[in-house]
């Protein structure tokens, strides 16, 4: 009783960490156009044929969710909109990375037979792994939970993480179609609940589900070919092969959807050279990172599966197997987003938040090694206190912040004092009773025009809109007022950083 009480509060005090993590060394705090127009807005918890977005269901109701709870529950009592925004947008994305964690703990103890303490360590350090492969010390460094925005962590992580945590779900058991038939049917209900969620997020992340999946399927017609017994594949492969057919579907009305006809037609080029820079936009960011750390990461995953054939025994067996299932995953995910991208648009091979099918498979591949490593030669659960803490001060030290958001390349007080700058303007008159109000906000390109009410991001002429949708969604406003900006470079100077005389970081060693 007194270990699970410890167990329970090791657990706790994880989710914790990966609170803090989120709220305070990388706020996700709302910026661009986008955050505001999805902040507020919900879309029809269905795929929509020929929309802009026809399949992310999850990201566009989980999202204006996040942004209902924070200003109806905790914006009363704090009396911080802004604050109450990114702290409830922060607390569900620290709710899907936990639930990841957790089910890599319990695939280290159900598959590998880890003790719950060992189970618990390797589960921190799959955490700390997702900052330490990007970690360059004393230089801006990315980290495995980066995204554009706000708008990008619920249209790509959040949907990576579920999908991710669905998949190790599944791999915890030997023969997951026997264990899912004898769970009742309200654990039924909520796991097919989930995968509804987990397809119909995004295309780019749901391709981890998908391939898993396919190679289950693969699997079980071999096995089946092997024996020459089909009367038994139906039963064993149905769920496998119902979550394929609909993840096919997603991909079929994505690819019929406004985004993806615009997308295309902005990207020109023939197939062969628009793969060619696709190629290099995802190597040259990989040459951006750590080699040093990413050759150690190679080399633990490799080193394991030479012990593994060594020592051939069932616990090899299964961990081969599991890694054979994560390489598949992997690669079919890798070649997938190379040649999305080629149509959409190579930059986005360069982009942690878009590539995070590829990282978080790579980071479960070398986890499990970890894991198997300590199984194996269980003289090493001595040296896990020295790694966790050396690897957690790489990972975290504070000499240089993590890569500012792509859409907001500023400190979170300056959002945050942007941010409150616009909505005061706003609210100041509709609290005068006024139709429409002009509100300055800074000006982001010179040659933003209203006429193309794109430009000025990331506070463009069309996100005027966006933000009365919101602030009224959330009772902020009383009336759907007028909005319009009007760009200033005095909100430039007044509130953003002045980096003309910069100065680098002097080491103490």
């Amino acid at each position: 009783m007194k270990k699970n009480f410890y167990l329970i509060g090791g657990q706790l005090l994880l989710f914790l960490c990966i609170l803090l993590v989120l709220t305070q060394l990388f706020p996700l705090l709302p910026f661009d156009g986008d955050d505001w127009r999805y902040l507020g807005g919900m879309r029809q918890p269905i795929p929509l044929w020929g929309a802009w977005n026809p399949t992310r269901v999850m990201p566009e109701v989980l999202m204006p969710t996040g942004g209902a709870i924070a200003a109806f529950l905790i914006y009363p009592i704090t009396g911080d909109y802004v604050g109450a925004l990114t702290f409830v947008e922060s607390f569900i994305e620290a709710i899907f990375i936990f639930a990841m964690l957790y089910a890599f703990y319990k695939v280290s103890i159900k598959r590998f037979k880890l003790s719950k303490w060992a189970a618990l360590a390797c589960e921190v350090l799959f955490f700390m792994s997702f900052f330490f492969v990007f970690k360059k010390f004393n230089q801006p460094s990315y980290s495995g939970f980066w995204a554009a925005d706000l708008t990008c962590v619920f249209y790509y992580i959040i949907p990576g993480l579920l999908n991710l945590t669905l998949v190790l779900y599944m791999m915890q058991e030997e023969s997951f179609m026997q264990y899912f038939k004898s769970l009742n049917n309200k654990k039924k209900g909520f796991f097919l609940l989930l995968v509804y969620f987990a397809i119909f997020s995004n295309t780019q992340l749901n391709i981890i589900i998908a391939s898993f999946c396919s190679v289950k399927l693969l699997e079980i017609f071999y096995k089946a070919i092997r024996v020459r017994k089909f009367n038994n594949i139906v039963t064993c492969s149905w769920l496998y092969a119902t979550i394929l057919v609909f993840w096919i579907l997603t991909v079929i009305f994505d690819l019929n959807g406004k985004r993806a006809k615009y997308v295309s037609s902005a990207n020109e080029g023939s197939f062969l050279i628009n793969f060619i820079k696709t190629w290099q936009q995802f190597i040259n960011f990989i040459k951006e990172q750590n080699i040093f750390i990413i050759g150690i990461l190679i080399f633990v995953l490799i080193s394991s599966l030479v012990i593994a054939t060594i020592q051939w025994k069932k616990l090899s067996l299964d961990y081969v197997k599991l890694i054979g299932y994560v390489f598949f995953c992997f690669l079919c995910s890798l070649v997938y987003l190379l040649l999305a991208y080629t149509k959409a648009g190579s930059s986005y091979a360069g982009r942690p938040d878009a590539m995070w099918a590829v990282i978080s498979l790579f980071l479960l591949g070398v986890n499990l090694a970890v894991v198997f490593y300590i199984k194996m030669f269980a003289a090493l659960t001595t040296f896990i206190p020295l790694i966790c803490v050396v690897i957690a001060i790489f990972s975290f030290n504070v000499n240089e912040r993590l890569v500012y958001a792509a859409n907001a390349d500023h400190d979170p007080i300056t959002i945050k004092k942007i941010d409150n700058y616009i909505i005061n303007q706003i609210i100041t008159a509709d609290r005068k009773g006024k139709a429409s109000v002009v509100v300055k906000v800074p000006r982001e390109s010179e040659d933003a025009t209203p006429e193309v009410t794109t430009s000025n991001w990331p506070h463009p002429y069309n996100m005027a809109v966006w933000l009365q949708n919101t602030l009224y969604s959330h009772h902020i406003i009383r009336t759907r007022m007028r909005i319009v900006f009007k760009p200033d470079s005095k909100v430039n100077k007044q509130f953003y950083e002045n980096t003309s005389e910069q100065q680098p970081f002097f080491p103490p060693e």
